[in-house]
């Protein structure tokens, strides 16, 4: 999903690290709120965030 980590120079910022397939951002989607996550924000890559959602019970993207 992500860019692979060594392909950079250097230390990437973990910011831009998918918490989901651990590859660098590509063309991220911020997820505001799950309800079974509540008060967490975070980056995802489209796929990645919808593979996420469909193991969560009660959450839809």
């Amino acid at each position: 999903m992500g860019y692979d980590v060594t392909r950079f120079q250097g230390d990437v910022d973990e910011d831009l690290i998918c918490p989901i397939c651990s590859g660098v951002l590509e063309e991220p989607v911020q997820v505001i709120s799950l309800p079974a996550l509540p008060d967490q924000s975070q980056l995802y890559h489209p796929g990645a965030s919808m593979r996420r959602s469909s193991r969560l019970p009660g959450t839809s993207l």
